[in-house]
Order: C-alpha cells, then sequence, then structure tokens
C-alpha cells in the first residue's frame, strides 16, 4: 500500500497587536537616533540606530508566522515557520495514540480535559487553539 501524505500551511492573521507592536519598535529606533545625536555619543548615533533598527527588524520577524501541518502514515508533525525562513519543530505525534480531539471552545472542554490524563494544544488560525486529548 502507498504512503499517505498532507501537507497544509496556514499563515497567522495579523492582529491590532502585532501592528501596535511594530509601530512601537519603530518609534523606539527613531528615539534611539535622536537620544544618540544629542548625547556624547552623537558621532556613533548612526551605527547606535543601525543596530537598534536591525534588532527591530529581527523582533518584527517573529510577528510573521505560518503553521505547516504535515500527515504522514499516521504521524502529525506541526511546524512554525517564521518569516517564510526559520522554521521550528513545534509537535510531531502519532495519531493512533489519540483518544479524543476536540475544540477548545467546545462547551465539553473542561470536563473532557479533566477526564484524560495528558493533552497537547495546537496552534492554528488566528491563535486559536484545539486541545488533543491524548493517553
Amino acid at each position: 500500500m502507498g504512503d499517505v501524505f498532507k501537507e497544509q500551511i496556514v499563515k497567522r492573521k495579523q492582529t491590532v497587536k502585532d501592528t501596535a507592536i511594530k509601530i512601537c519598535l519603530i518609534v523606539l529606533v527613531i528615539l534611539i537616533f535622536f537620544v544618540t545625536m544629542m548625547s556624547p555619543l552623537g558621532p556613533f548615533a548612526v551605527i547606535i540606530t543601525a543596530a537598534a533598527g536591525f534588532g527591530a527588524y529581527y523582533l518584527m520577524t517573529f510577528l510573521s508566522v505560518e503553521y505547516e501541518y504535515v500527515f504522514t502514515n499516521g504521524e502529525l508533525d506541526v511546524d512554525a515557520i517564521y518569516s517564510r525562513a526559520r522554521r521550528k519543530r513545534l509537535m510531531s505525534v502519532v495519531v493512533k495514540d489519540f483518544e479524543l480531539m476536540i475544540h477548545i471552545d467546545d462547551r465539553n472542554h473542561k470536563v473532557l480535559s479533566a477526564m484524560y490524563r495528558r493533552f497537547v494544544t495546537i496552534p492554528v488560525e488566528s491563535m486559536a487553539r484545539i486541545p488533543m486529548h491524548v493517553c
């Protein structure tokens, strides 16, 4: 029998909080430039501002996240991809071990999560979470 392979990529939606963080980082870099220009470090203002700008850019890359779900022969892998460049494995589980998989907004979620010994949450679109109860 052939291998089973399914892949799905879900981009996280940008929130107002993400936009506010980006604006704050840009304003912070501008403030650093003006403060260093008026201080004794004035001659190094461009270098300090460039370093602050690079740091702000690096932090902003973590705001662009895609989640990749790969199902291969009964195994589910979930990866986070930051700025389409860096990948981080969030989890890898064997689906045969699942006893129950429900959405966190399900009205029975609290009751069921107390009944099972262990559960795992998987991030999905717009940072909602799906708890998967696994024993």
